[in-house]
């Protein structure tokens, strides 16, 4: 049996992950006139999809580090499945794995947030 799902399959997990999306904006919102204005300029967004294009939050060079960040997240997800990364990187010399080792803490603390944020159930 296929580990793939097939295509209902698929519209079965996308209409989930969509719908748990679109509730998380009512249990995020501070109000339900925010959520209903929130749902209304995605709703926008969706007919117009070129309007606010202009008006992206992110400096072109921190969308090519995105893009950058997802390409290789996606070779690692490749890799993973000819061979469990965990095994391929162990049998490469001590200074190649300490050295990967540092590089994906030193992007932890490039790219991470760690501003002053409330926890998703402080209200609860």
């Amino acid at each position: 049996m296929s580990k793939r799902p097939n295509l209902h399959g698929a519209i079965k997990i996308f209409i989930t992950f969509a719908l748990t999306c679109y509730a998380w904006i009512f249990f995020r919102a501070n109000s339900v006139a925010d959520a209903v204005y929130i749902t209304r300029a995605i709703a926008s967004s969706i007919i117009h999809p070129l309007r606010g294009l202009g008006e992206l939050p992110a400096s072109p060079g921190q969308l090519i580090l995105c893009f950058a960040v997802i390409a290789v997240l996606e070779l690692i997800h490749y890799t993973q499945r000819k061979q469990d990364m965990r095994e391929r990187l162990s049998a490469k010399p001590f200074w190649i794995r300490w050295s990967v080792y540092y590089v994906f803490v030193l992007a932890i603390f490039l790219l991470g947030e760690f501003g002053n944020r409330k926890f998703i159930y402080f209200q609860f």
